[in-house]
């Protein structure tokens, strides 16, 4: 940065997840934040390119895949860690937490030393490289479809073989991404973990870039602003008079996106979309209890 120059904004992504420091996003006068937030996207993408059966059955509603996730870890019932964390008991909660931090870290073959700083500065959680090993060991037996069993072929396998024979990953949109280099040596671990997160990892892009569009002609109806987006969320202000039925319309059109139209793909699962409401700031968005 020169001496000329001042920083006039900042990265979202970067903030700390507290909302004392959201609360710094300031929703403007006579108007309310919307958060349209895609449910567990990366996780639904995986389990749309492996085809592992129990992650699809997951994606189903009622379902959640974190605490199904805990639930493995911790060998216990799976309906019964829900309704523990529904109750708020701290234990099962932290056992969720541990199934989150395996099903969005895990499915894209990091190693245990990288598990292990993700788990510290994403999720705070102050874990030892043994554990992280244990917890690897739990995720690919669970979903074998990505991993791979005995025998088969995984989707971490077949995406590497793919990109191989292609030059390059390929998102469900058809966005790709070429992969030249070496296969071998150290150039080959690099390689093979953009041919497995690219069209999961980039599919969750073009979904997002296909919901602005899809929304665009919504916000002029509504007079309502992009204020911004982040990771699978889109941020919306709505003056308040109109926001419910902007609520309430982003989210079925955002549920519904004309995937077959737009890239010519027939998913075997849907993509809901979760919302949330503020006529405050983006620290006090709660689920407004209009569906």
């Amino acid at each position: 940065m020169s001496n000329n120059s001042a920083q006039i904004g900042i990265a979202l992504h970067q903030m700390k997840r507290g909302k004392e420091y959201r609360r710094l996003i300031r929703v403007p006068e006579g108007y309310a934040m919307v958060e349209l937030d895609f449910c567990g996207q990366e996780f639904r993408w995986m389990a749309v390119a492996s085809g592992d059966t129990t992650m699809l059955s997951l994606c189903e509603d009622g379902e959640d895949a974190h605490s199904y996730m805990g639930a493995q870890i911790a060998q216990m019932d799976y309906h019964e860690l829900v309704r523990l964390v529904g109750e708020d008991d701290q234990t099962a909660v932290y056992q969720r937490k541990l199934g989150k931090l395996c099903n969005l870290s895990f499915q894209y073959r990091i190693g245990s030393k990288a598990a292990l700083m993700k788990a510290r500065t994403d999720y705070e959680m102050d874990l030892d490289e043994t554990f992280i090993k244990q917890l690897m060991a739990v995720y690919k037996s669970t979903f074998r479809g990505v991993a791979g069993a005995p025998g088969t072929i995984g989707y971490w396998a077949s995406a590497i073989y793919k990109a191989k024979m292609a030059g390059y990953a390929e998102t469900f949109a058809g966005r790709r991404v070429q992969l030249r280099g070496s296969w071998t040596g150290r150039e080959a671990w690099p390689m093979e973990s953009t041919a497995i997160n690219y069209p999961i990892q980039g599919s969750g892009a073009d979904q997002k870039y296909l919901a602005l569009a899809v929304i665009r002609n919504m916000l002029t109806k509504y007079r309502a602003y992009l204020y911004y987006e982040l990771h699978d969320g889109i941020y919306v202000i709505s003056p308040k008079d109109v926001v419910e039925k902007f609520y309430r319309e982003a989210k079925h059109t955002l549920s519904n996106l004309p995937y077959k139209q737009a890239w010519n793909v027939d998913l075997p699962i849907k993509f809901p979309v979760d919302g949330k409401c503020s006529d405050e700031s983006w620290g006090d968005l709660r689920d407004p209890h209009w569906d």
